[in-house]
């Protein structure tokens, strides 16, 4: 069987067609250019022509340069038997590349303060530094939430009433602190820097003129800042 072609670049128009006794069995066609890069199809047509017809024809369109197929040769079917293989010449484009999303940057977190005041009758003995059993318990509950936690600085303040002398409030609020920082510390606490004192009377948090008032300033004040 002979076999010619002619060769016409033109869009929408047939590049080549190849007959046979059974009819054509394949035509080449330059389509619409696609992102403006000469663009072909081949059409095989009959159950005796192969994949490799149209490969073949493309490869004779492109001459030296590769073929880079754009849709996959189609399987024959029941009605039209036809194979179709559309490809521009030229090597396969790069991708383009993706620009990447910076990584979110982390929000810094403020440190949580841990806050404790011990007030009233119900933590100490009067004019006594020993801590009561209800004391010690929220004390322990204060260290069992800061289990794995290391701080970086912590403040441990003393503070009693206005009655007494002067020197008598402040030593007995700074042996109140110490009680309170070394029960702390055998239960596990872990500060880097533990600041501990006894203001005696000063910085009331209520009129000293009611008992009310003054045993809520009988207090020791706990303040923890994490690392």
């Amino acid at each position: 069987m002979k076999t010619s072609a002619s060769w016409v670049l033109t869009l929408a128009v047939p590049l080549a067609a190849c007959s046979s006794a059974s009819g054509p069995t394949f035509n080449a066609y330059q389509i619409n250019p696609q992102d403006g890069v000469p663009t072909y199809r081949v059409e095989c047509h009959g159950l005796l022509q192969g994949q490799g017809v149209c490969t073949d024809k493309a490869k004779e369109i492109c001459g030296d340069q590769p073929v880079h197929p754009l849709e996959p040769v189609t399987p024959f079917g029941r009605s039209t038997d036809v194979r179709t293989l559309t490809f521009q010449c030229g090597p396969t484009p790069a991708k383009p590349v993706t620009a990447m999303e910076p990584a979110p940057v982390p929000i810094a977190m403020p440190a949580v303060v841990k806050r404790l005041d011990l007030g009233g009758d119900a933590n100490f003995d009067t004019d006594k530094a020993t801590l009561t059993p209800a004391a010690k318990r929220e004390l322990d509950q204060l260290v069992a939430d800061s289990r794995g936690i290391t701080f970086k600085h912590g403040e441990i303040s003393g503070y009693t009433d206005s009655r007494a002398s002067a020197a008598h409030n402040l030593a007995l609020s700074q042996r109140r602190a110490d009680s309170v920082a070394t029960y702390l510390r055998e239960q596990g606490l872990q500060c880097d820097d533990l600041i501990v004192r006894g203001f005696g009377k000063d910085n009331p948090v209520a009129s000293n003129t009611t008992a009310a008032g003054r045993a809520m300033n009988r207090r020791v004040e706990i303040r923890l800042i994490p690392s």
